[in-house]
């Protein structure tokens, strides 16, 4: 992250420099001094981050990056000081001068730790902390992941649509995180024999922090969105008396997504079907015993972690020896596996690949000493995808922690607050792009490593228009956990 730090820092005074010619007459030398000092100190912390379990390294890394923070302030504070008298002129250029000795310093701490210089010219992406090397287009259309499902769909799917005295109400979908149960339970939501089927369709998130009358809210506004004003105003009696009303006068399927506990069901459970009604409800679980207890006469689906033979088949197989090797190690998790492809597609060469399957190997082992839990195993696979990003993408990866947990974020919206907050760097504009295209290209590139999930303007017709990003909760713990670790955000419970 210090890496990232560096870099955007120094676009941020490159771009000064260029901008504020005059602002900066009589210490562009010395600026310019900093700026080269930091672009030859960031060639160092590729590696430095790679030893970042090492005490002595890590205040070193944690110093560099507040280091470069103050030489950015300081030229910052000059540029609007620049009018002030010259005690305050002077003052600023001992604060650069300042700057310059402790630069020293660091380096002579990089030498004496034994720290090693990386090659701009590296043809691995996960190296080149220069100019950002695009592997997506804008107009390539993503391809679809989506790991041995199939038969799944076309299952629940059918017993969604049967019409029979036995049918079932409800259909869950349980099991541990990452296994892909929101992903089974999109597939069959947005499966045309279901739109066929069910004249109202509602999807809500619930996950850990849930509040009742916004969850009704939302199914509400899903099936009758014209009076979506006039439902904002109802009290929850209201709202529960209007969604039986709705359920049972049509056919609905309203899917309630990762939800955590009994009490969570409780708590709504008078404002879904009776026995009478025409509609179906579908929820997805960590927890079976919350699908037991919703509806004892409901089907519950919990798919398995995948076999060896199942991963291979959905891992780029090029190499395909170190594919599989890599994959084993997956322990059978989807999101994981989803991961590594994301992070394999960027590496075009055997020597890549055989780099990537040396640290897949070293990651997963250090959640060995930890028992046979999956998912710190996972967790140890989603922070080395996080290592492996460009220095560039790693701040705008952090900065969607700050959003809340299943939030659908405007992309729009995004791009503007990263460019505001100096995330998005002018070094990386094409001929002729705005800063705004810049900054989509940062979350093409994110979706096409799988480290954030998207929804397009037209699901159906074009996947090239990105209306919204969330991040799975699994990728939103890694990413407020590496913020917090890196003194980038941290996360208040009120």
């Amino acid at each position: 992250m210090a890496e990232a730090v560096v870099s955007i820092v120094v676009a941020r005074l490159t771009d000064l420099l260029i901008e504020e010619p005059v602002a900066l007459h009589g210490l562009k030398d010395e600026i310019q001094q900093v700026v080269t000092k930091l672009k030859l100190m960031k060639t160092f912390l590729r590696d430095a981050d790679l030893r970042i379990t090492e005490y002595k390294v890590r205040i070193l890394v944690a110093d560099i990056r507040a280091l470069a923070y103050d030489a950015e302030h300081v030229v910052e504070s000059f540029i609007v000081k620049a009018s002030s008298s010259a005690w305050n002129r002077r003052k600023q250029a001992i604060k650069i001068k300042d700057i310059q000795s402790k630069m020293a310093l660091l380096s002579d701490r990089i030498r004496d730790n034994n720290i090693k210089s990386t090659s701009e010219s590296s043809n691995s992406s996960s190296e080149a902390p220069g100019k950002l090397k695009r592997f997506h287009s804008f107009t390539t259309v993503e391809p679809e992941i989506f790991v041995e499902f199939h038969g799944a769909v076309d299952q629940l799917v059918g017993h969604l649509v049967d019409e029979s005295d036995d049918c079932y109400p409800l259909i869950s979908i349980c099991g541990m995180g990452g296994l892909g149960k929101t992903t089974l339970a999109q597939k069959i939501y947005n499966h045309p024999t279901i739109k066929a089927s069910f004249a109202g369709l509602a999807w809500v998130s619930i996950s850990q922090k849930w509040q009742k009358k916004l969850v009704l809210q939302r199914i509400l506004i899903c099936l009758i969105h014209e009076k979506k004003e006039e439902i904002l105003t109802w009290d929850d009696d209201k709202l529960v008396e209007n969604l039986l009303e709705i359920q049972q006068r049509k056919k609905c399927l309203i899917v309630l997504d990762d939800i955590w506990t009994t009490g969570a069901w409780d708590s709504m459970k008078s404002a879904f079907t009776t026995e009478t009604s025409v509609s179906k409800l579908m929820l997805t679980s960590r927890n079976v015993e919350v699908a037991v207890h919703v509806n004892r006469e409901g089907f519950i689906y919990q798919p398995e972690c995948l076999n060896a033979e199942q991963n291979s088949r959905d891992i780029f197989t090029v190499m395909e020896r170190l594919g599989r090797e890599m994959v084993k190690k997956c322990a059978g998790l989807p999101l994981a596996i989803v991961i590594l492809g994301g992070i394999l597609v960027t590496k075009p060469s055997v020597m890549e690949w055989e780099k990537v399957y040396a640290d897949s190997l070293g990651s997963l082992e250090k959640g060995k000493g930890l028992g046979e839990d999956q998912q710190r195993e996972l967790f140890h696979v989603l922070v080395w995808s996080y290592n492996d990003l460009p220095p560039q993408l790693k701040p705008c990866f952090l900065y969607l922690g700050k959003f809340g947990e299943d939030e659908q974020i405007e992309v729009e919206t995004l791009y503007q607050l990263w460019i505001a907050e100096g995330l998005v760097l002018s070094t990386d504009k094409r001929e002729e792009e705005t800063m705004m295209q810049v900054a989509e290209s940062y979350m093409r590139e994110l979706v096409h490593r799988s480290m954030v999930q998207v929804r397009y303007e037209d699901m159906e017709n074009s996947r090239t228009k990105i209306k919204s990003s969330s991040l799975h909760d699994l990728m939103r713990d890694l990413s407020i956990s590496q913020a917090k670790a890196v003194d980038f955000s941290d996360v208040i419970d009120l």
